[in-house]
This record gives C-alpha cells, structure tokens and sequence, in this order.
C-alpha cells in the first residue's frame, strides 16, 4: 500500500469567470425584458431567452457542483483528478516520470500571457502555472496544479529526488 505523502483539494472559485457569467446574464435579462416590455420585435424573444438560460445554467452548474481538483502525492506516484469532470483520478507512477519541475508564476505575468504554453502541454489547474510540470518518459507533459507548491515541493522531493 503507497504512503500518502501530500494531499490537496481546490475548488473552482474563478471570480472572473462568475463576474463575467453573471455580467452576461444580467445583460441578456435585461435586453429580454426590453423586448418584451416594448414589443419592438427586433430580436427574437425564443433565442433570446434560450441564451440566457444557458448563460446562467453554465454558472449554476459549476457553482453547484462544486468542481474540484484533487491531488495526492504518494510513495508510488502522483494521482489527480477533476470531479465530477474526471470517472476516475489519473495516477502517474514515479517509474514513468522522466523529469519534473515546480513552477511558480505571480499573478502579473499570468495576465501578461506568460501562460501560454505552445507545447503539448495537458494542463489540470485551477491556481493559474502554479504546481507542478511533469515530463514523462514517453514524451507527455503535464502540469498539475497547486495552491500549496511548496509542501508540494517537500513532498515530491521526498519520494522522488532529482
């Protein structure tokens, strides 16, 4: 049985993307009831409705299901897993790890594009290029992300060293 070195759970909490979702919503119930109350007709009232419900459905859904990343660092390897996104959580197995890295990127220079990444790159983060950048023998990368890098940093360090 692998021992259970770290353990971190984050929660979709994006401001933004709420701010904006909510921003959207609110513009399109207010351009619904200004065709309904003034009867002009200049938009259909069928499509109109239909995209602000998926408007706020969108946000409902990921409000309400508290989308979630789950990390655990173990002896063994390191498993994720996106609920309810993911069936079942990923495990990387130290025996396939090539190369990792921490990575650690402010705030500014996430907005100024320093995360954009050209390469083939899979990137499960909820915390920005925050976490931790594995390379796999076969080629494959993939950022997970993490809130807490440095005990990160600790436990990975203590069971696979560089």
């Amino acid at each position: 049985m692998a021992k259970k070195v770290f353990k971190e759970r984050q929660l979709f909490r994006n401001v933004e993307f709420f701010a904006f979702a909510a921003g959207l919503s609110a513009l399109l119930l207010f351009i619904l009831v200004q065709e309904i109350r003034t009867g002009t007709n200049t938009m259909y009232e069928k499509e109109l409705t239909c995209i602000f419900l998926i408007a706020t459905i969108i946000m409902a859904v990921f409000y309400a299901l508290q989308v979630q990343l789950k990390t655990v660092v173990t002896t063994s390897g390191i498993s994720f897993q996106i609920m309810p996104i993911h069936l079942k959580k990923i495990h990387i197995p130290w025996e396939d790890v090539a190369y990792y890295e921490i990575v650690e990127t402010s705030n500014m220079a996430q907005w100024a594009g320093a995360n954009i990444t050209f390469n083939y790159e899979k990137r499960y983060s909820f915390s920005g290029r925050n976490g931790v950048r594995i390379t796999l023998k076969n080629g494959a990368q993939y950022l997970i992300g993490s809130r807490k890098t440095e005990d990160l940093t600790k436990a990975i360090q203590a069971v696979f060293p560089k």
